[in-house]
């Protein structure tokens, strides 16, 4: 082995520890590997996990100085099955495995709907080429063990590190087979690549990528009386919150996960205002909030941004919006840097992330999705909170942002029944990594008062 081929396999150690389970070849490398250091792997797995055996079966790798290990380690993975690994290597080129790292975040995404819909032993035949063989026999172990649901987690785990770079379109065929309505969640077709792609490429209206239910933006309540004429402010100070008002954001008052569900008119955006106002003041010296406030269409945009501005200018904080409107001529890094509070159409910030402008969700303190409900398939609020539940599940260590939804309506899709529009309102929650879903019940009375008679501004 070249002193090269020592540096490129120490560059492209991440791919490895995503992937090898070593102690799927370690009897192919009884030539090179001491008993003790063998033991030391096996212990490091079942004391820490895969990824950690793997970066120690790496360490164990790069200081062997005998002639052929490399040689060996590749014919190791050829004959363990690990075909995907051994073509990059070999060639030092990670395309194909790279490629398949989407389908990874869809399916980590994804796990808990997995876990629950799917029994491995159904759709395992289907998968067996996209897998280690003693991959297949722990999955049916596991499930015979501890039943389908650990079966399911241990399928999903196999999966993730498979480095096939088919196994997504087997895995879609094999949900397929079943008449799984769990494949309709696993979109891998070429059609829905070119829509990501789209999205990514740059902020389009959410109409030409697909149809998604969209309620009319909400004359604000923001005072004890109804809204205002056109010529007078929204925002009349000072204002004092209705008790439904406060019912609906206690939850988040309290730091929980939230989507607020409420009646188009009764004032949700007074209820962000809040919750904002709240959050910014809870910091001790020293440390600093920041909020993002993602608004779908332009004008809901640009009245949101507008509300923003009049209520928290007394306030002192800086508020600042970006759309795509206007995107071409701000540094949004600096925006986002300089504000307290930073509205935006959610397409700035999938492209953001995307590009490295803003490095991860961990510079806001708080989020919230206006029009929540939407937060599917491929619009840009999933594709956000992908980034969050990635990170969040990846073992990162940065802190995360609070989420918070409003809507006037979950919805429940195609449900047909009570069940169906039970786990699709759960599938929601998951998405926005909820736990709470806030309605109006202790205040009912009151909130029929506004919402029945509500006087919408021109």
């Amino acid at each position: 082995m070249t002193a090269e081929e020592r540096r490129n396999l120490h560059a492209f150690r991440d791919y490895v520890t995503k992937i090898l389970d070593p102690t799927y070849i370690l009897s192919y490398m009884a030539p090179w590997f001491k008993e003790d250091a063998v033991q030391y792997i096996q212990a490091e797995k079942n004391n820490k996990g895969v990824m950690e055996a793997a970066t120690l079966f790496l360490k164990f790798l790069l200081e062997l100085q005998e002639e052929g290990w490399f040689r060996g380690f590749l014919d190791a993975l050829h004959h363990a099955g690990y075909s995907g690994l051994y073509e990059a290597i070999e060639s030092w080129d990670f395309h194909k495995i790279e490629k398949l790292e989407e389908h990874r975040s869809l399916l980590r995404r994804l796990q808990p709907e997995f876990k629950t819909r799917i029994n491995p032993n159904d759709i395992l035949p289907e998968l067996s080429e996209c897998l280690i063989n003693q991959e297949c026999e722990e999955i049916r172990q596991v499930c015979s063990n501890k039943g389908p649901m650990a079966g399911a987690e241990k399928m999903v785990e196999c999966l993730l590190r498979s480095d096939k770079e088919n196994w997504p379109k087997y895995l879609k065929l094999a949900l397929e087979k079943e008449e799984s309505n769990f494949s309709e969640l696993w979109i891998i077709e070429k059609g829905a690549k070119e829509e990501t792609k789209e999205l990514e490429d740059g902020e389009i209206e959410t109409s030409d990528v697909q149809i998604f239910y969209k309620e009319e933006p909400e004359c604000q309540n923001l005072s004890q009386n109804s809204c205002p004429p056109a010529e007078a402010s929204c925002t009349q100070s000072p204002i004092k919150p209705r008790n439904y008002q406060l019912e609906l954001a206690r939850p988040a008052l309290e730091g929980k996960n939230t989507i607020i569900c409420a009646p188009t008119g009764c004032g949700k955006t007074f209820v962000a205002l809040l919750i904002c106002e709240h959050h910014l003041q809870k910091f001790p010296r020293g440390q600093k909030g920041k909020i993002v406030f993602f608004a779908n269409q332009l004008p809901v945009y640009e009245q949101q941004k507008s509300v923003f501005l009049k209520y928290f200018e007394r306030h002192g904080y800086k508020i600042a919006g970006i759309s795509g409107a206007t995107v071409e001529n701000i540094s949004v890094d600096q925006i986002v840097e300089n504000n307290d509070i930073i509205i935006l159409t959610p397409q700035i910030l999938v492209n953001s992330l995307k590009n490295g402008t803003i490095p991860s969700l961990s510079v806001f303190t708080l989020m919230i999705f206006d029009e929540c409900h939407n937060t599917s398939k491929l619009h840009p609020y999933n594709v956000i909170m992908f980034h969050y539940l990635d990170q969040k599940l990846g073992g990162s260590s940065d802190p995360l942002p609070q989420v918070i939804g409003l809507t006037a309506s979950v919805g429940v899709g195609d449900a047909k029944n009570t069940t169906e529009a039970t786990e699709y309102i759960c599938k929601l929650c998951a998405s926005l990594d909820t736990s709470v879903v806030a309605t109006v019940k202790d205040n009912l009375e009151e909130l029929e008062e506004i919402v029945y008679k509500p006087q919408k501004c021109k």
